[in-house]
């Protein structure tokens, strides 16, 4: 066999092991089809992603935000809340606060917000895109695959400050795919200015350390036992030179890190929120366990993650000949933290797509072969058609009963009308609140008026919240927690759950109803100069 013939035979080879597809030259025809699907699962992205502004800790965020454009510093003590003042406050989330008031400064009424919301989507999206082998975009499993995990992602698209740590999950997964196929060192170093951001940004960004780590240590098992190494496949060898870039870039983001204006405090902060916050995770429904959580069961999100991380396990377990290394210990750690809370299911999703691009082709093995492996584009545009089908009606749904709205602006049952007739009426001092009006009433009646409670959880700590929710459930201690922090406003919901409070406040003389809603009521203390 000549040198030619060797090399052609070991090319054939090296492609029939990775099982790539083979490149063609598509028709007219076709090359319409396959553009109509990607046109269809972007217009399916935009009408999923341009909602409302419908969450109600937007408004502390804002008043954050502008409260540290004025100061030129981030606070250090909660000055907002009537029973948690001048505790100690980590605004983890201060420069997303400040981005989110000069967009609403300069584009108001939240269509500024609701056109960043998007825009993040769009950027995720086209992170992830390339995050992928480009070899394997042109697949039949591609755009399902693509679309699957947007649609689980989707679900935490809302304008709040872990939309930042969303595109830079998405970031760090482009970043680290590029440097498993190239080997450059500069394919990471990018990651660390992204990691200074990222910990000012949201407290989520120990992340970027952590499955950084877990590559260095993939990498050094790789390197120094040679029965680990990857064997043929999709993965690359590693060497101790893919070691240390991978430890001087954990390194540097840790450092990265502790550029921020409470230094090594935001990974304490970090920690509790992710592992010590018991009262949280049975109090806020975002940081319920994700697999013992009934109510997730009915949301097609959860399904959506269930199917990516089932297929990202067992694609990976059929190619463990392979030995695909660094794959597992990822995939291991982004399985363990997606399991902690619903909040962070997206972090298994993001770094599970590339995976399943990957190694979903190989799992297959002669099954996808006798299939072929080029995209089917007439199936994938009927599959946007249907997805557009699904969502044009009310928006990006949610579960059978529930769907996220296509729009822009501020929306949702806020008090809006109730804070107006607040202001017009000269009210001020200490409100007892539902939780969710806590945000609203920050941003629009401070310092003349300051609730019991708001979304800023932490800041309360267990005694505070436990005390908060006793008096929400209990008559006699609603009144004591009334006289104990001097509350001489009530604002709650008209609903069954506060009728025995609306009755007991109508027949005290010490209060007087100030006005009804169609969704509140306001009692005034008649001795708090209101």
């Amino acid at each position: 066999m000549t040198a030619s013939g060797k090399r052609g035979s070991r090319r054939s080879s090296r492609s029939t092991a990775r099982a790539e597809p083979v490149p063609e030259r598509p028709s007219r025809w076709r090359s319409f089809l396959s553009w109509g699907a990607y046109a269809g699962v972007l217009a399916w992205i935009v009408l999923s992603n341009l909602n409302p502004v419908l969450t109600n800790d937007i408004w502390v965020h804002l008043r954050i935000g502008q409260d540290v454009l004025a100061s030129h510093q981030p606070p250090q003590v909660d000055v907002y809340s009537a029973v948690a003042g001048g505790r100690p406050f980590i605004s983890h989330e201060w420069l997303a606060a400040v981005v989110f008031a000069l967009v609403d400064r300069f584009w108001t009424g939240g269509v500024g917000l609701s056109a960043l919301n998007l825009c993040a989507a769009l950027g995720l999206a086209a992170m992830l895109y390339f995050a992928a082998p480009k070899t394997w975009r042109g697949s039949f499993h591609f755009i399902p695959l693509f679309v699957l995990c947007l649609h689980q992602v989707f679900f935490r698209m809302m304008v709040r400050p872990h939309l930042f740590s969303l595109l830079a999950l998405s970031a760090f997964a482009l970043g680290l795919e590029r440097w498993r196929r190239t080997g450059r060192w500069r394919d990471l170093l990018w990651l660390v200015p992204a990691e200074v951001l990222w910990a000012n940004l949201h407290g989520s960004a120990p992340f970027g350390p952590v499955v950084l780590g877990a590559m260095t240590a993939a990498a050094a098992l790789a390197a120094g036992v040679s029965w680990l190494a990857p064997r043929a496949g999709n993965e690359r060898t590693y060497g101790w030179r893919d070691v240390g870039q991978l430890g001087a870039t954990t390194g540097a983001c840790i450092l990265a890190m502790l550029v921020n204006p409470y230094g090594p405090r935001l990974f304490t902060f970090s920690f509790f929120m992710a592992e010590g916050n018991e009262y949280i995770k049975k109090a806020i429904y975002e940081w319920g366990p994700t697999w013992t959580t009934p109510v997730h069961y009915i949301n097609y999100w959860f399904w959506s993650y269930a199917v990516i991380l089932v297929l990202a396990w067992v694609s990976l377990l059929a190619i463990a000949r392979t030995r695909p290394i660094m794959d597992f210990f990822v995939l291991a750690v982004v399985t363990y933290v997606s399991c902690q809370a619903q909040r962070f299911t997206v972090y298994a999703t993001i770094f599970a797509f590339p995976m399943l691009v990957r190694n979903l082709p190989t799992a297959l093995g002669a099954l996808a072969q006798r299939r072929g492996f080029r995209r089917r584009p007439l199936f994938e545009l009927l599959g946007a058609a249907l997805l557009l089908v699904w969502t044009i009606p009310g928006g990006y749904p949610q579960n059978p009963r529930e769907k996220r709205p296509i729009g822009w602006g501020y929306g949702g049952r806020m008090p809006y009308a109730e804070i107006k007739q607040i202001k017009e009426g000269g009210y001020h001092g200490v409100m007892f609140n539902e939780y969710a009006d806590g945000a609203p009433l920050i941003f629009s009646l401070y310092p003349e008026i300051k609730p019991v409670m708001d979304s800023r959880i932490d800041i309360y700590g267990e005694e505070l919240f436990s005390e908060y929710q006793k008096a929400e459930s209990n008559l006699q201690a609603f009144f004591a927690y009334l006289s104990k922090y001097h509350v001489n406003l009530v604002m709650r919901f008209r609903n069954r759950q506060n009728r025995a409070v609306y009755d007991a406040l109508e027949r005290n003389p010490a209060w007087k109803l100030a006005f009804r809603t169609n969704t509140r009521f306001l009692f005034v203390a008649r001795d708090s100069g209101s």
